[in-house]
């Protein structure tokens, strides 16, 4: 386990009380890399790595939309405000979250109640809330990647038809993806946010006993 990340790790499931999905941290490559595998979607090689595994991507084959939004290729017809400029990407490195340093962004695959913890962690972090605007298209690598990456700003994604239909993403699950810069003061937010819940809890079962 990556020093520093296990206590992230561990503030987060506490939190979050699950862990059918760890986060994921992601980072573009701008060298091959000779362990580059092709995966069919960038979704699937995410939901891997939510489950434990490492992995480094070159291409995909079953969707092209992450090949221009993760600027692994130039667009030669259309564009898009938040693709991967200038196009130099690579590769794409995928570990859970204790599982790798170096990294660009993290995604937090969360249900409502756990989005509601982040959103607020956001909040009391910047003064500002998580803001969103989905489409039900280029979701899970632009919406909750690219766009995360070139903006620097949290951003939630709704996921795609991609993403539900060949990966089998829950349908009660969406996407966060966070800056990597914002992880250690979301972490202190998140501990905070925990203990302020413990502390309610107690009130709640005293007053519930004394009634």
């Amino acid at each position: 386990m990556t020093q520093g990340f296990e206590e992230y790790l561990h503030v987060i499931q506490s939190l979050f009380q699950e862990n059918l999905f760890l986060p994921v941290c992601i980072r573009l490559l701008k060298e091959t890399r000779p362990d580059a595998v092709i995966e069919e979607r960038f979704c699937s090689a995410v939901l891997k790595a939510s489950k434990g595994a490492k992995l480094v991507v070159k291409d995909f084959s079953e969707c092209l939309t992450p090949v221009t939004m993760l600027g692994l290729e130039q667009p030669k017809y259309t564009d898009h405000p938040f693709r991967i400029k200038p196009a130099t990407t690579k590769a794409l490195k995928l570990a859970p979250l204790g599982k790798m340093d170096d990294f660009d962004i993290i995604l937090f695959i969360v249900n409502p109640r756990q989005a509601m913890d982040l959103g607020l962690a956001v909040q009391m972090l910047t003064g500002k809330g998580v803001e969103t605007s989905f489409s039900g298209t280029s979701a899970l690598c632009g919406e909750a990647t690219s766009r995360v990456i070139m903006t620097n700003k949290p951003h939630v994604s709704f996921l795609c038809n991609g993403a539900r239909l060949f990966v089998n993403f829950p349908d009660e699950y969406l996407v966060i993806g966070i800056p990597k810069s914002y992880l250690d003061g979301i972490i202190e937010k998140l501990k905070k946010i925990d203990e302020s819940r413990a502390s309610i809890r107690k009130k709640l079962l005293k007053r519930s006993k004394n009634r």
